[in-house]
């Protein structure tokens, strides 16, 4: 996952660059229409010619449709982020109650504890089987 974050980063900033630099030749071509647009304005009977554009707004369009696609994915990823961190939380709880009991050797103790009870103490009236803790079985 963080090759792709990684990936995803790296995509954004060549984007980004590219999209700026496209953005720069965008306004020099409008500094020179502003430019012809006043020499016009003081010679109104003068033809003034205007000079070619060298932006390409395709390439514009591009840059910020590759902006946006990495955005969205970037928000899909947020939306499902508290849902991944709380199964993670679950599976880590449950590895370590699995690691405590392995350590413990828990159903080993808790079967060896009942022969003991059923051995040597007398069950209470109303006592049944069921009433007995069931042995604990937790898989990673």
């Amino acid at each position: 996952m963080r090759s792709s974050n990684a990936d995803e980063r790296t995509a954004f900033e060549v984007s980004s660059k590219a999209l700026s630099q496209s953005l720069a030749v965008y306004k020099k071509d409008l500094e020179a229409l502003k430019k012809s647009l006043e020499t016009r304005k003081n010679n109104l009977f003068q033809p003034t010619a205007l000079k070619t554009p060298a932006h390409d707004a395709n390439e514009i369009a591009k840059h910020v449709a590759d902006i946006n696609a990495l955005i969205g994915t970037s928000n899909s990823k947020t939306a499902t982020l508290e849902k991944d961190k709380t199964a993670t939380r679950d599976a880590l709880r449950l590895a370590d109650v699995f690691a405590f009991a392995d350590a413990i050797t828990y159903n080993k103790e808790l079967s060896r504890n009942g022969q003991r009870r059923e051995g040597s103490i007398r069950r209470p009236s109303g006592w049944q089987r069921s009433d007995r803790i069931a042995p604990l079985d937790v898989r990673p």
